[in-house]
């Protein structure tokens, strides 16, 4: 299921190639967001670059296993 509005789009996913359920957060400002929250100490299994290598994806695992991915990506689902 994928929900949005005009400030965030989120993803609740589950697939056979996943360890688990996922919860996505896409927004284009990913890369600040994953700064912010490493600064108050979360530690992510994994972080992705976009095309101009910065980091703009990364993968945060729950003490259950519930993988909460952030994302970047537009909110406008009509335009690439």
């Amino acid at each position: 299921a994928i929900l949005r509005d005009d400030q965030m789009i989120l993803g609740f996913h589950q697939a056979e190639q996943m360890k688990g359920p996922a919860l996505t957060y896409f927004a284009p400002d990913s890369g600040k967001r994953i700064a912010a929250l490493k600064g108050q100490g979360l530690e992510f299994v994994a972080e992705m670059p976009n095309a101009n290598g910065d980091t703009a994806h990364g993968i945060l695992l729950s003490p259950d296993g519930l993988a909460f991915n952030i994302f970047e990506g537009n909110l406008d689902m009509d335009s690439p």
